[in-house]
């Protein structure tokens, strides 16, 4: 029954005409690093205004650069009139702002345009030299210029973050938050970190503290790097220096929801999200977020509700209907998900990570041939795409056509991030060699596979022998030394995964830290 309900209102909620326009700005250019890291901060603080307004359902930098990595956008180029063209159809935006900042001895100079389906209009403004007077008129004028295309203003005076007096505060501040926002933070796949840049990060942020203890922004952005990395101790800290009505600051809503899922309860964690859409409906990473984990918790029926919301809000999202496809084929709707997936991919027909999203759900449903026709044009793929391409070919036996694959795979996953692609592809070619009756090079291949710190759940039949002589060389080899150090990154998820990439929702969550405020939403 509660299925039931649950679609009947998605569907209807689906089925509403959208009254936001959905707004996207894209990462700033500048002459130089320093300046560029200037611009995040001062877009950042022209997202708040423009969340306040109640005129736009807004698209977060984290959704920004993920979507630019998944179609591999150079992010330098984002702020290029072409680029952002692009970005704007893959986002499923109506419209996207670009910003450019360039300074000389006496004042900065911010020229931007907001750039919808049929127009660019441009914008821009004289601004102080002085970072605090800069970053106030800058993004009010970078919101005003938003504001213009629905026929509104800003309010006199207008309050938002991150603001304050000193420019030394302002300057850490602008490096710790390009440092933590490019960090990876995904839900359904743990992210690998970079732990000496997120501590570098921390370490600016105290530091704009201690310019400035008002600085609530900073606050939020050291919860967040705190969070990520693991210092439930640190990000508590900072956590408890801010309240509820910071909840428009995108790092604390994040900080506050990654704390109180791990360390209070899944549900408490998606009460909290559900808590910020009430207040603010327009954030789209709150909603995309919360249909992410509720996936990851195996509550489809719930995730395909919350992305049917995200595209009541969003309907050209093609990000979107490749979630709601992967949320219908976890429920054994092959045909609905394959439909879904074929929306977003019409919506933006070049879009790689649309593609992927089609191929992945016929394989779902095993309709292979079509499956391989559709990720065959992934002409320049990569990692992931390639190997899905050959497990396509495996599971219909073509050995042939699916070993060069997953060796392709192999060698262009080489980010740190795709270390479960490499270990993938290694114990592919395992099953490949095995089926192929040469068993040292089925040998060779899993130990590659156990050496990138992945490992199956339940190996193949075919590698069960093999497998168990790997191990047991492994342990004469090596008997008296001390336990090896992890192979696996430093990583960051929500929920424990396990070296294979599957969530242990069985495993009981660590005792929160000492000062952690149990939240009720």
């Amino acid at each position: 029954m509660r299925t039931a309900l649950l679609l009947t209102l998605s569907a209807a909620v689906a089925t509403a005409a959208p009254t936001k326009p959905v707004i996207a700005l894209m990462p700033p250019s500048a002459t130089d690093d320093e300046l560029r890291d200037f611009g995040l901060m001062l877009e950042a603080r022209a997202a708040e205004l423009l969340e306040q307004s109640g005129r736009f359902s807004e698209l977060h930098l984290k959704q920004v650069l993920a979507m630019a990595d998944a179609e591999g956008l150079p992010v330098a180029r984002l702020s290029e009139e072409a680029t952002a063209k692009q970005a704007r159809v893959f986002l499923g935006a109506d419209r996207v702002v670009t910003v450019a900042l360039s300074t000389d001895a006496k004042q900065m100079t911010l020229t931007g345009a907001v750039i919808d389906a049929k127009k660019t209009t441009r914008f821009n403004a004289k601004l102080p030299i002085t970072w605090p007077e800069a970053l106030t008129q800058g993004s009010e004028a970078v919101a005003q210029a938003v504001l213009a295309t629905e026929k509104a203003s800003l309010p006199k005076a207008p309050v938002a973050q991150p603001a304050s007096k000193s420019p030394e505060a302002l300057r850490a501040l602008a490096q710790c938050y390009a440092l933590v926002i490019r960090q990876p933070l995904g839900i359904d796949n743990p992210a690998v970190l970079d732990g000496e840049e997120l501590d570098r990060a921390s370490a600016l942020c105290r530091k704009a503290l201690e310019h400035d203890p008002s600085l609530r922004f900073a606050h939020a952005v050291l919860a967040l790097a705190r969070a990520i990395i693991g210092d439930a101790a640190g990000a508590t800290a900072a956590l408890n220096s801010l309240d509820e009505a910071d909840d428009v600051v995108e790092p604390y809503t994040l900080a506050r929801f990654w704390m109180v899922t791990r360390y209070q309860s899944n549900e408490a964690g998606l009460a909290s999200l559900r808590a910020v859409l009430q207040r603010h409906p327009g954030e789209l990473i709150a909603r995309a977020y919360l249909a992410d984990t509720q996936g990851l918790l195996n509550d489809q029926a719930g995730a395909e509700a919350s992305w049917r919301e995200y595209l009541a809000a969003d309907p050209g999202s093609p990000f979107a209907w490749g979630r709601l496809s992967k949320a219908l084929a976890r429920q054994g709707r092959h045909d609905e998900a394959i439909d879904a997936a074929k929306k977003g991919l019409a919506l933006a027909p070049t879009s790689k990570a649309a593609r992927l999203e089609l191929g992945s759900r016929l394989i779902d449903a095993n309709k292979l041939d079509e499956a391989i026709a559709a990720l065959r044009q992934l002409t320049d793929a990569k990692g992931e795409a390639v190997l899905r391409l050959g497990w396509a070919h495996w599971l219909k036996g073509d050995v042939a056509a699916a070993a060069p694959l997953f060796e392709k795979a192999l060698a262009t996953a080489t980010g740190a991030g795709e270390w479960r692609t490499r270990g993938r592809a290694h114990y592919n070619l395992a099953m490949v060699h095995a089926r192929r009756g040469d068993p040292d090079a089925a040998r060779a291949a899993l130990r590659a596979s156990m050496q990138t710190g992945y490992k199956v759940r339940a190996v193949d039949p075919t590698l069960e022998a093999i497998a168990r002589e790997v191990e047991r060389a492994d342990l004469q080899k090596e008997p008296k030394q001390a336990p090896r150090p992890s192979l696996v990154p430093t990583e960051s998820s929500l929920v424990p995964f396990d070296p294979a990439g599957e969530p242990d929702l069985t495993r009981k969550k660590p005792a929160p830290p000492q000062g952690f405020i149990i939240y009720k939403f």
